[in-house]
């Protein structure tokens, strides 16, 4: 993949999309060679173009060897898909989808699996569930950690055994009752979503099941949209990629 590694511009999608050819594997020698502190930007341009070079039906087997290697020894990966572009960022729609597809692919690997969505929802959890991020974050990035939020313990990658263990069971029911104690109806309903998801893993023979309200019902342009329990999330996301 002929792109410039030793500047200190940061790669763009366009970039990206014409120096490497649809359907190649050059990702793990792309990954290995280009600095540290250019992956951001590269996992970025990755996200954005990332349809138009590899399919949603071939993450696994093109985009999952050279992400899931590097993962498995660079911190600064592994900080970046566990925690700062879901808490730190708020992507569009086509990039966060083929991102959360991408980390699925990567913890369902049969070759070299890694623990990526167990490790984000971990890290997610602890800034959702906290009064202050409740307070005070702004509500696009709420939806988009609930959204995230939601696809991790959807993913059948989550186990009840995991939640218990992890101590993630009791920082969920202490984020949702924050979440039920906010005066706004949209953050009530996001603590709803959460509450209906982890439910299905603690106990699928008796889910929670909640009148959640229909973005008609919300007012002063309170959208409610986000991934409610029971979507097929990887359907949702496949749908959201454009082929």
């Amino acid at each position: 993949c002929a792109l410039q590694r030793d500047s200190r511009t940061p790669l763009t999608p366009a970039q990206i999309g014409s120096a490497c050819p649809r359907g190649c594997v050059w990702v793990s020698p792309l990954l290995d060679t280009l600095p540290t502190w250019s992956l951001e930007g590269l996992v970025l341009a990755l996200l954005n173009v990332g349809p138009s070079l590899c399919s949603f039906d071939d993450l696994e087997s093109i985009l999952c060897p050279g992400f899931v290697s590097l993962y498995n020894k660079n911190n600064t990966l592994q900080y970046l898909l566990d925690t700062k572009l879901h808490v730190s960022r708020v992507l569009p729609t086509h990039p966060h989808m083929y991102m959360l597809g991408l980390m699925h692919a990567m913890q369902s690997s049969l070759l070299d699996p890694c623990p990526v969505v167990v490790r984000a929802c971990t890290n997610i959890v602890g800034v959702w569930a906290a009064k202050s991020f409740i307070s005070n974050m702004g509500y696009r990035q709420h939806k988009y950690i609930t959204t995230t939020l939601v696809f991790c313990l959807q993913s059948k990658l989550i186990t009840k055994n995991i939640l218990e263990r992890s101590g993630l069971l009791s920082q969920l029911i202490q984020g949702v009752q924050q979440h039920m104690e906010s005066p706004l109806p949209r953050v009530r309903r996001l603590g709803m979503v959460v509450a209906e998801a982890f439910s299905r893993v603690a106990d699928p023979a008796n889910p929670l099941v909640f009148d959640l309200p229909s973005d008609g019902d919300m007012k002063g342009g309170e959208s409610a949209d986000v991934i409610t329990p029971g979507t097929d999330i990887l359907a949702l996301a496949h749908a959201h990629v454009p082929d």
